[in-house]
């Protein structure tokens, strides 16, 4: 089975949504994953997800399940196939944390959009229900890109 770990900041916006899309893209195709998301900061250890984050995922037809932000650990590093960042920073602080074989599993989120591959994806926390659908539009097409990538 396959184990991704998408990883941004404090773990209650962009990585939590990554995960809840991923798992629901890859059960809809009938395909076994393992998916879980961490953050890199320890300010919001503990924290649920984002109001807004649940919203514009119920609203698409997600059933969000119960999420308590973490951070990024060294058995994370060890265990997971493929670790995805957010952002560009994240992926540079992780490749730190790792050994150079195992940084290369390490991968920019938007290297799964189309057009969009060296980007940033952008974070809402503190932002609109707005920005929020916009950030989740950008996921369900980074994880459908990336589910496809994983199943061949």
């Amino acid at each position: 089975m396959k184990r991704v770990l998408f990883v941004c900041t404090g773990n209650t916006c962009r990585s939590p949504m990554a995960e809840l899309v991923l798992r629901h893209k890859a059960k809809s195709a009938g395909v076994s994953i393992h998916v879980e998301s961490a953050g890199l900061s320890i300010e919001r250890l503990g924290q649920p997800a984002a109001a807004h984050a649940l919203t514009v995922e119920l609203v698409r037809g997600y059933e969000p399940r119960k999420h308590v932000s973490r951070s990024v650990d060294a058995l994370d590093l060890s265990s997971f196939e493929l670790i995805v960042g957010m952002a560009s920073d994240h992926v540079s602080q992780l490749k730190q944390l790792m050994p150079p074989p195992s940084a290369d599993n390490v991968r920019l989120f938007m290297s799964f959009v189309p057009g969009r591959e060296n980007e940033d994806l952008q974070d809402p926390y503190g932002g609109t229900v707005e920005d929020y659908d916009k950030t989740l539009d950008v996921i369900e097409v980074g994880a459908t890109t990336l589910l496809s990538e994983l199943t061949l």
